[in-house]
């Protein structure tokens, strides 16, 4: 059964006769709940606001004890140890320029996969810190994009993205864990 438009309209026309409208400052239970919430909101200056911090990341190193998460207290997001009680922070990274996104701690000690691009290009390179500090590019390249994909399951290599072949098509990499040698596994 059709209803006709205007018969629709008088319907809705008609349910609501007798009824006066009231905004939202005329009923006195979403007055007073709005009332309440700005009581209750606190306000914040401007130098509290980009005071703030952002953490990312929550991957836990092979000791069980820290784990590899970023931050932009710097103005930039840098890489942290940081122990499981929260209490130790260590710097991993030091740019002042490039965001540095956390990947992954490797499986058997505390080298660290990290992802940044090149002064927002927006092109990410995959990165390996070594344990003395030395950070490694371990895509280079000028216009390519690489992204983690995951370990293997023994730990002795993982996998990658990368388009450096050809800008449309992403290819799968396998990277020894050690020697970080790379052989092409599939050509998308």
């Amino acid at each position: 059964m059709r209803l006709s438009l205007s018969l629709i309209c008088a319907t809705l026309w008609l349910t609501g006769c007798g009824q006066p409208l009231q905004s939202a400052t005329d009923n006195p239970v979403v007055a007073g709940a709005a009332a309440a919430k700005a009581a209750v909101l606190p306000q914040y200056s401007a130098e509290q606001f980009y005071a703030t911090r952002a953490y990312l990341g929550s991957d836990i190193n092979h000791a069980g004890n820290a784990l590899l998460v970023a931050s932009d207290e710097t103005g930039v997001f840098n890489l942290y140890k940081v122990s499981l009680d929260g209490k130790n922070w260590q710097m991993l990274t030091q740019s002042s320029t490039d965001a540095n996104y956390p990947v992954s701690w490797f499986p058997t000690d505390d080298r660290v996969l990290f992802s940044a691009d090149q002064g927002g290009n927006e092109l990410n390179h995959l990165y390996v810190r070594e344990l003395d500090g030395q950070v490694r590019d371990l895509t280079p390249g000028d216009k390519l994009k690489a992204k983690f994909v995951n370990w293997a399951a023994d730990g002795s290599s993982f996998y990658v993205a990368s388009n450096e072949r050809d800008a449309k098509f992403f290819d799968l990499y396998r990277f020894d864990s050690k020697t970080y040698q790379r052989e092409l596994v599939y050509q998308n």
